[in-house]
């Protein structure tokens, strides 16, 4: 194989988080439906799995009984492609099949199947029974053709314990097919918006008067697997709800799936306009669930011009796709915005979303000692009880740790209690720990880690380390160090795996193989008492299994590749990066041995890189694959999240175990870039990143997908930009006992230093898991001019029983929600401790949350630019200070009224200003003061962001825009200059009115 360029782009990409601010835009909050909450459990009767093309006949089939005859399971045996999944029941002979589900009484539910005829088969009829009641006697003619029939009706909870019948009035052995059963909550008074991104303002950011194409955006798919353009009008004026419109030309389509009530009215709600760029007239269809709503001729125009449109629209399933299809062809389609669809809600499920989660990072942690360039749980690890107290511990990889060598690399053993709390720590690098080894610069020691089980049999856990970028020989070959561990964490011995060491390797590191990118303990998968272990070389698409000896040393090895070893599928590009990720699935399919995850987060969908994948490997003993299934942007969860550019799913992931509790195994899977596509560069360094929760079918088709992100999924922290969370992740089971799974994800930029966050994943739906206590607090304001009021408001969760508030300048309260004044200057942290009155506590810790300035003074770091030109108070700091990784909040306001409410505010930014600082450039017409007046441009060339927010209310209302401030300690110190402007609307008097500005000192 040939050395990679994609080296160079990764080296790229690493850096790209210093190179540009993020996007100021709000949380990816999930508007359209989540999975709705299905009830009926195995209700594609994927359990028990049949062999393909046979058929099985049981009493019982997971939830579903046989009230009399017998349930027959079959897959794939009549040639008939199923609804879902690979299997379905057959309905013959009398039988009755039951299932008891918990419901309400009073309650709504939607009731939905699938059934398809045999053409061989008699005259026949099945019934179909809810809670005693009789709801539809259907009758399938003999001839009738094999095709899928959904089947819906709306009935209400009548106890408890309601029970589902199907029941076969045939005494023949030959039935109908079932199949895709739901049982789905609502209420029927909710009504709400049910499409996602309808304005096409969330996904993507576009530059002014420019277009972005992209196979997906967030929501929406193209139906060809083309591209979606999404354009900014720019000076072509406002869309129909916001600046970006769809472009619909070519002859390609957009679609969108969403959850809705079966046989219920649906308001559907859109705008067009002819677009002036087209000079032909044009025409495109309007779809929803597969039937046609119109076909819209869209005449020729020289200028934009919306056109509303309203139907109502109902599906005979609870999943229905929306989709809107070009049929001219040629460049510069019709413009599209403002979809809406409006109707009754699905409850959703909420299996796999956050439960709570406890951060892990420098300042809460007691012997931590991170520095900004540490990239702290890059990699981590569950690695059982190391020091015999019963509880077990983690290791977290810091691939930046500089001790020996410049980003040499460490590793930091975690010692925790019961309540996940930190006992202690211990640091392996080069210089502590134990650890023998000449560390390089940039080697990223500590860039993966598993834990290996009891590897020489001492009765210790032992570790697996990653050095990715090892050059033992070749540059960036890799290699995989064996830790052979003591009870404090320290190291007792080792043995380093590489293409020097002289292990028996199927693959040997190569150049730029990256050996040790990713690491998974697989137990003893050979059957010889020895545990081994699964290691990937990612810029090879290598994952090669070692079968270890007692001593750390490799007896014997397979490596899997494309194409190699049962692996049959094919690469999407060469830079697919399979093995970017590694996991230890456990035993998915029952067969004594254990599976393997593995991440592929280079590969490509629709002629865009990066979007990545999942795999799930069922392996044989000799490492080998037998079978295996992808997960990514083909067969997940668009109706929630779009996988789109450079999100990079298989990034990192994991087996947490059985989740939901259907007992079956289910996967975690990082995308590290998650996030919106930003301009024209597609900057990826600046993304959030989520993690996917796949609920599994037993099948390995996913059940039901959860994305969980910034302030989504559950996740109620703001993952700031750049912070790439889910970079890492690993299981930690059931860690504190409360019947709840819970996992660890790693964010290697969040804190400026990089922090760990241990996750609870909500189980079974309907089951309410025990009350966690749960620190959390609001406040307002947090700025202002000494004396400054600021209240606080308790959001605890779990049994609160006493509060105890650290207002920071040594005064603090007992209250719920106490207000309290600031009379000195300065920036104050607050944390709030509330306990359970029976021994158990939780903190929160807010960070430099309140900003107290003297009257009329600026922030530290902060100086007011200009030369009284621009007019007074038109530019404010209503929040924060400059420091890197948080965020300031300016004001924009024109205070001498020559500008109308609704104008725009924007603050540009740049790492320039003009020559004659403190006073700037005179441009003519952009001044404040009146029509034709000069304004002071205070900030230089090349503009480094040009930030947005909501419209101007009028004189005297700075209207707030926020701006992240670079997370990179490399910028401490260094003088970023910012400016307000206030944009009206095409043909005002004053079109662009300058603010004044500040100059900024990046403070740490």
């Amino acid at each position: 194989m040939q050395p990679l360029p994609a080296a160079v782009v990764r080296r790229f990409v690493s850096t790209g988080l210093l190179a540009a601010l993020g996007s100021t835009a709000a949380a990816q909050l999930a508007r359209n439906p989540q999975e709705p909450r299905n009830l009926l459990a195995n209700a594609g009767f994927e359990n028990p799995p049949v062999a393909p093309g046979s058929a099985q006949s049981l009493a019982s089939a997971g939830a579903w009984s046989a009230v009399s005859g017998s349930l027959v399971l079959e897959n794939r045996l009549l040639g008939t492609a199923p609804f879902e999944g690979d299997q379905h029941l057959e309905l013959a002979a009398l039988a009755v099949a039951r299932q008891t589900c918990a419901t309400q009484p009073g309650k709504s539910y939607a009731l939905a199947l699938a059934y398809c005829p045999r053409p061989e088969a008699a005259d026949l009829a099945f019934e179909v029974w809810y809670a005693g009641a009789l709801l539809e006697t259907v009758v399938v003619p003999a001839g009738s053709a094999a095709a899928w029939q959904p089947k819906s009706w709306l009935v209400t909870g009548a106890s408890s314990q309601d029970a589902l019948e199907l029941r076969a009035l045939s005494s023949d052995s030959v039935g109908v097919l079932i199949d895709a059963g739901y049982l789905i909550p609502y209420d029927a008074t909710v009504s709400g918006q049910r499409q996602r991104n309808g304005a096409f303002e969330e996904d993507p950011h576009v530059d002014a008067d420019l277009a972005l194409a992209n196979a997906v955006f967030v929501g929406w798919y193209s139906l060809q697997d083309k591209t979606i353009e999404v354009r900014d009008l720019g000076t072509l004026g406002n869309g129909a709800s916001g600046k970006n419109v769809v472009d619909l030309d070519e002859g390609f389509g957009i679609g969108q799936r969403l959850f809705v009530i079966p046989d219920r009215d649906y308001t559907l709600r859109f705008a067009f306009s002819p677009n002036p760029s087209d000079d032909r007239a044009r025409s495109f269809t309007v779809s929803f669930a597969g039937k046609l709503v119109d076909t819209i001729a869209v005449p020729s125009g020289t200028t934009v011009a919306w056109t509303t449109k309203t139907y109502t629209v109902r599906s005979e399933w609870p999943l229905a796709t929306l989709e809107f299809q070009d049929l001219s062809g040629g460049l510069n389609g019709a413009l599209l915005d403002a979809v809406v669809l409006n109707g009754i809600e699905p409850e959703p499920d909420l299996a796999g979303q956050m439960l709570s989660n406890k951060i892990i990072r420098q300042s809460s942690t007691v012997g931590l000692r991170l520095k900004g360039d540490d990239m702290f749980a890059r990699g981590c690890t569950a690695i059982g009880d190391l020091d015999g107290d019963g509880v077990q511990d983690l290791a977290v990889g810091a691939v930046g740790d500089d001790d020996g060598a410049d980003a040499a690399g460490a590793v930091w053993i975690l010692f925790l209690r019961a309540d996940k709390s930190i006992k202690s720590v211990k640091k392996i690098s080069e210089t502590s720990g134990g650890l023998v080894a000449d560390l390089q610069p940039s080697d990223g020691f500590g860039r993966a880690l598993s834990g290996i089980g009891d590897l020489d049999g001492d009765g210790i856990p032992d570790l697996a380390v990653g050095a990715n970028e090892d050059d033992s020989g070749a540059m960036n070959a890799g290699s995989t160090y064996i830790l052979f561990l003591k009870r404090d964490g320290t190291v007792r011995a080792q043995h380093k795996i590489s293409a020097l060491s002289g292990d028996a390797l199927d693959f040997v590191p190569a150049f730029f193989s990256e050996f040790g990118a990713s690491i998974a303990g697989m137990g003893d998968l050979d059957g010889d008492g020895i545990p081994d272990v699964t290691i990937g070389a990612r810029f090879y698409n290598s994952v090669q299994t070692c079968f270890m000896n007692r001593d750390g040393t490799v007896r014997s090895s397979t490596n899997v590749s494309y194409g190699l070893k049962g692996f049959t599928d094919h690469a999407t590009s060469f830079l697919d990066l399979l093995g970017m990720s590694v996991a230890n699935m456990g035993d998915f399919d029952g067969d004594g041995v254990n599976d393997l995850l593995v991440g592929a987060y280079g590969r490509s969908f629709a002629g865009q890189d990066f979007v990545g994948g999942q795999y799930l490997w069922l392996l044989n003993r000799d490492g080998t694959v037998r079978r295996w299934f992808y997960y990514g942007t083909e067969n997940m969860n668009p109706r929630t999240q779009t996988l789109g550019l450079n999100y990079d799913l298989g990034t990192s992931c994991t087996g947490p175990g059985d989740i939901d509790g259907d007992g079956v195994r289910d996967i975690l899977s990082g995308a590290q870039r998650e996030g919106w596509v930003d301009g024209i560069s597609r900057e990826e360094g600046s993304k959030k990143g989520a993690v996917y929760v796949l609920l599994l079918n037993a099948n390995g088709t996913i059940k039901t997908c959860q994305r969980l992100s910034s302030q989504a999924g559950g996740f109620d922290y703001a993952i700031p930009d750049g912070a790439r969370w889910g970079e890492s992740m690993c299981a930690m089971g059931d860690h504190d006992g409360n019947g709840v799974v819970d996992v660890a994800i790693g964010s290697r930029f969040d804190f400026f230093t990089g922090a760990l966050f241990l996750c609870e994943l909500r189980g079974q739906p309907g089951v309410a898991p025990p009350a966690q206590l749960r620190a959390d607090f609001g406040a307002s304001p947090l700025a202002g001019v000494a004396p400054l009021s600021v209240t606080f408001s308790d959001l605890s969760s779990g049994p609160v029983a006493t509060r105890a508030w650290d207002f920071g300048d040594g005064s603090g309260s007992t209250l719920a929600s106490p207000i309290h004044a600031y009379t000195v200057p300065g920036v104050y942290s607050v944390r709030l401790t509330v306990s359970d009155g029976g021994g158990g506590t939780s903190a929160k810790l807010a960070t430099n949350l309140v900003t107290v300035t003297s009257g009329g003074g600026l922030p530290p770091g902060v100086s007011a630019l200009g030369c009284g030109i621009n007019p007074a108070g038109s530019f404010r700091v209503l929040s924060g200070s400059p420091r890197v990784g948080t965020t300031m909040t300016f004001g924009v306001d024109n205070p001498l009224g020559t500008q109308a409410p609704g104008s725009i505010p924007r603050v540009l930014g740049s790492w320039n200003a003009p020559a004659t600082r403190p006073c700037g450039t005179l441009v003519a017409g952009q001044g404040m003061s009146a029509p034709g007046a000069s304004g002071e441009l205070l900030i230089g060339t090349p503009t480094l962001f040009n930030r947005a927010s909501s419209a101007w209310a009028g004189p005297g209302t700075p209207a707030p825009v926020v701006v992240p401030i670079p997370t990179s300690v490399t910028l401490i110190g260094r003088t970023l200059f910012v400016q307000g402007r206030l944009l009206d609307k095409v043909g005002a008097p004053i079109r662009t009115g300058l603010a004044d500005g500040f100059a900024l000192t990046l403070q740490p």
